[in-house]
């Protein structure tokens, strides 16, 4: 091969290796549901307002997925009502997440995301267990964790006396689409 065929072929490898290894970035569209428990059996909302977008480089991920708190659907306006009135939706309208690092590897569908979680005005960290599935270039996550609402300085609801159990299960589906 000629000098310059070996030229043409090296900067290819190398912009090749240059692009695998260039930050990709996601915007994200997804929802959350809660399972709670109160006295009188279990009961699930939904919430289909995530959004945001991450960049993602090797295991460094940043960027930040938020939901609006008002969009809670439990087929009970009443409950709905109480929901919005924990979260104080008029002074905490979002719970976001501020994506840090991904423990694990993605190519396996099995990873841990790391941030910090922010509900009510504090922030928590995070690390959430999550599967990942490749449909063509865009990412199907999904994952669940336990949270308490009292650690986030929020009143259980309660109607008639009749309180909510302070754990609450989230799970989560999203999908990452490239920018």
């Amino acid at each position: 091969m000629k000098k310059s065929g070996m030229a043409v072929l090296g900067f290819s490898l190398l912009t090749a290796l240059f692009v695998l290894a260039a930050p990709t970035s996601y915007n994200v569209s997804g929802k959350v549901v809660y399972d709670a428990k109160g006295p009188t059996g279990r009961f699930k909302g939904s919430n289909e307002s995530v959004s945001g977008n991450f960049s993602l480089e090797g295991n460094k991920l940043s960027g930040k997925i938020c939901v609006d708190l008002s969009k809670w659907a439990s087929g009970e306006p009443v409950r709905d009502t109480h929901t919005r009135g924990m979260f104080e939706v008029d002074k905490y309208p979002q719970a976001c997440m501020d994506l840090s690092s991904v423990e694990g590897n993605i190519a396996s569908g099995n990873a841990t995301l790391v941030g910090s979680l922010n509900i009510h005005g504090k922030d928590q960290a995070l690390k959430v267990p999550v599967t990942i599935k490749m449909n063509g270039n865009k990412m199907l996550v999904e994952g669940q964790f336990e949270t308490k609402v009292t650690d986030w300085g929020m009143k259980r609801p309660s109607l008639l006396g009749i309180t909510v159990d302070d754990l609450v299960k989230v799970a989560f589906s999203a999908e990452a689409s490239p920018q």
